[in-house]
């Protein structure tokens, strides 16, 4: 997904270069600051880089150590509020959802119909035994013909800085690893962003939506990431999701949405790097 910046992790940070077409949200006229190392490696498979923070979710969170970044093991379906102290509540997605959604400890993903699927994962993070936070990452897909669009939006419960948008396509079977389709991605950048406060970032040409396009593969999927700073913290954090596979029926370009456990292997995750 993004090759370039994985592929030089060991070398140092990449220059950033503007993918789509138009200046990022909430950027200045100054450098931005270098993009992480985000989703994806150079040969293409849709696997994180090296990265920490993950490590430390099977722990009570008093005896974490370093950098974390948990998807959140109390995730509730979309129409259900958060319990957890100062959490974002995980708000009902729109299209409503139906019997078919289905939800794991890593999110939920509902398909509405044939051309419309949504999902959601909501996570916490923090440094030490102090959890700084929790957010949330909602996508709303819709299909027309061979393109793909998601409407996307990140929360986090306090500051944050520095935040990049990722957005990407994959192909694949179901339950495998999906792989990175070339020239699909785009990125967005915020400068920072309130507490409690969501950011739906505007995409190529404004657009609301991050648009894919394939008529090469049977399987696809797009997959948002985010990646956030907070201040007085060394590093980054990220957050993922891959959105319900959809599936050329009858290889006439026209692709359709399924079912809601139709999905790549770990569809979703997170964690932090330096």
């Amino acid at each position: 997904m993004l090759a370039v910046l994985a592929a030089s992790v060991a070398a140092g940070p990449a220059v950033y270069a503007s993918t789509n077409g138009h200046a990022s949200e909430g950027k200045s006229t100054a450098a931005p600051p270098v993009p992480p190392p985000m989703y994806g490696d150079a040969s293409g498979a849709a696997s994180q880089v090296v990265t920490v923070g993950s490590d430390q979710c099977g722990l009570p969170a008093d005896q974490r150590t370093g950098a974390w970044a948990c998807v959140d093991p109390t995730q509730t379906a979309p129409s259900s509020g958060s319990s957890a102290s100062g959490a974002v509540a995980p708000d009902a997605l729109s299209p409503d959802v139906t019997a078919n959604g289905w939800c794991n400890y890593e999110g939920c993903w509902n398909v509405v119909d044939g051309l419309h699927a949504n999902n959601q994962s909501n996570l916490e993070f923090g440094y030490g035994p102090t959890t700084l936070g929790t957010g949330k990452l909602t996508a709303k897909h819709s299909i027309n013909g061979s393109q793909m669009q998601t409407y996307t939006t990140f929360r986090a419960s306090i500051p944050t800085q520095a935040i990049y948008a990722e957005g990407n396509l994959l192909r694949g079977d179901p339950s495998t690893v999906g792989s990175v389709v070339d020239g699909q991605i785009q990125y967005e950048y915020k400068a920072s962003l309130a507490a409690a406060t969501t950011w739906h970032p505007k995409w190529a040409y404004q657009s609301d939506y991050y648009n894919s396009y394939d008529t090469q593969y049977t399987n696809h999927s797009n997959v948002i990431q985010y990646s956030w700073e907070v201040a007085g913290y060394p590093g980054f954090w990220w957050a993922y999701q891959e959105g319900c596979i959809a599936h050329d029926l009858d290889n006439n370009n026209k692709y359709q949405f399924e079912d809601s456990e139709n999905l790549f292997k770990d569809p979703a995750g997170s964690g932090w790097n330096s």
